[in-house]
């Protein structure tokens, strides 16, 4: 029961950020080779990171079996060749600043540590939907998840900003 929970979230996650895309104004562009620079094809990121929810959160972890926050970004994008930092405190030198308000599908969401203000967590806007962001992310509490952070004091009091380093593409 609890993995058809699982299934129904991700198709319904999918489609939501599909859509999201679409309502940007997006265009279609060809096969992932023919993507303008900085680009990312959004259906190719999500056939990578989906078979890893539920894979084990580890500190410093950079592949299945045990992913830390950054380690599960690093891999999903190096999954279509894209290098992207180590650390989660390095996604504050990357792309453009965004602020809470203008935050889309595709955004990095960055997150202070438990007792720093410097950045400690990053995760990924994979969808927007009434007042809600979900991110994917790799977390203590469940390892590989999607979830929607709006509302967790957890993440409401140490939400830093986003970070906008690509467009996607359908």
């Amino acid at each position: 029961m609890a993995q058809s929970s699982l299934k129904f979230r991700l198709v319904l996650v999918t489609i939501v950020t599909l859509a999201s895309i679409r309502l940007q104004g997006t265009t279609i562009h060809g096969p992932i080779t023919d993507v303008e620079p900085d680009s990312v094809s959004w259906s190719a990121l999500v056939q990578v990171y989906s078979p890893l929810f539920g894979e084990d959160y580890r500190a410093g972890g950079k592949s299945p079996g045990g992913f830390d926050c950054s380690g599960l970004l690093q891999f999903t994008f190096g999954q279509l060749n894209i290098k992207l930092p180590a650390s989660s405190r390095d996604y504050a030198h990357q792309g453009q600043a965004i602020l809470r308000d203008s935050l889309v599908v595709g955004d990095f969401l960055l997150f202070s540590g438990r007792s720093a203000q410097e950045i400690g967590h990053v995760g990924l806007c994979v969808g927007l939907k009434d007042g809600q962001i979900i991110m994917l992310h790799s977390a203590t509490h469940g390892g590989v998840l999607i979830e929607n952070w709006v509302g967790q004091s957890y993440y409401e009091r140490r939400f830093l900003g986003g970070r906008r380093i690509f467009t996607y593409v359908p």
